[in-house]
């Protein structure tokens, strides 16, 4: 059984009243929510203050691959950040042109999710989370890109081991054990 390796996921501002609402794999526990909501501070950081490649508009962190860019929301007119994200632990260790691959994959695959999220009913969304099949097919394609051997017990969120109290943290990153488990499991079947 290994930790939370990796994990993909989206935010969008532009699902209508709901306005931001996190695009997951199908089948994410609502566990994993905590664990992405810890990151969004992080991520739009990154974006605003990061360095984005000319080409695909990707900023790299320690662990966190950020591709984005500023829309309107619908129902306001406001600007807020939509983007896609890869956290892992294991990006630092990674050689500069697997983190240079993994930015082109998440940059030529944006638009394609911000047609998705333009063709999305947004009426009936309810909670902070839908689940998106592109993403689901997108975190198997990357799981070729991080090398098995990096996956490991000891790898945890630095944000998470200082925001939350051990008890907490030891929750999430049982839950984080759990989406694992079920992610494997989903793409072993699927």
């Amino acid at each position: 059984m290994a930790s939370l390796s990796h994990l993909l996921f989206a935010l969008t501002p532009r699902a209508g009243q709901r306005h931001h609402v996190f695009l997951l794999p199908k089948q994410t526990p609502p566990q994993v929510i905590n664990v992405i909501a810890s990151l969004v501070e992080k991520v739009e950081r990154l974006l605003r203050e990061g360095k984005p490649d000319p080409h695909t508009s990707c900023t790299i962190g320690d662990d966190l691959i950020v591709v984005g860019t500023i829309v309107n929301q619908p129902t306001t007119g406001r600007p807020a950040f939509e983007w896609l994200c890869l956290y892992s632990p294991a990006l630092s260790q990674l050689p500069e042109l697997t983190r240079s691959r993994i930015c082109q994959f998440l940059g030529e695959k944006f638009p394609e999710l911000q047609s998705w999220i333009e063709q999305q009913e947004w009426t009936n969304v309810s909670g902070e989370a839908v689940p998106c099949a592109l993403i689901q097919r997108w975190l198997a394609e990357l799981s070729e890109f991080i090398p098995k051997s990096l996956i490991d017990l000891s790898h945890e969120s630095p944000q998470l081991s200082t925001s939350v109290s051990p008890r907490k943290r030891r929750a999430i990153q049982m839950a984080a054990v759990l989406i694992v488990v079920v992610l494997a499991a989903g793409l072993a079947t699927g």
